[in-house]
């Protein structure tokens, strides 16, 4: 019998708005638990997420593409 591993992925937008508290509180949870947890931090400021945080993640910068619609004059 296959036995599988179960992760959680908790994906949190716009994460330079946490509070320190809040930010506190899930460094503690990564800690603990980072073996089944995955969190993925969605920031356009990196430097607002404590360093304790960062130091335990993978960063990644995604490109900035921006499209313009275009309009067809009928």
């Amino acid at each position: 019998m296959k036995q599988t591993t179960r992760i959680r992925v908790l994906l949190i937008w716009h994460s330079e708005f946490l509070t320190f508290a809040c930010q506190q509180m899930l460094r503690r949870k990564l800690e603990q638990k980072s073996f089944k947890n995955r969190v993925w931090f969605h920031v356009e400021n990196p430097t607002t997420i404590q360093s304790a945080i960062i130091s335990r993640c993978i960063t990644k910068r995604i490109p900035t593409t921006i499209t313009y619609p275009e309009y067809k004059n009928d």
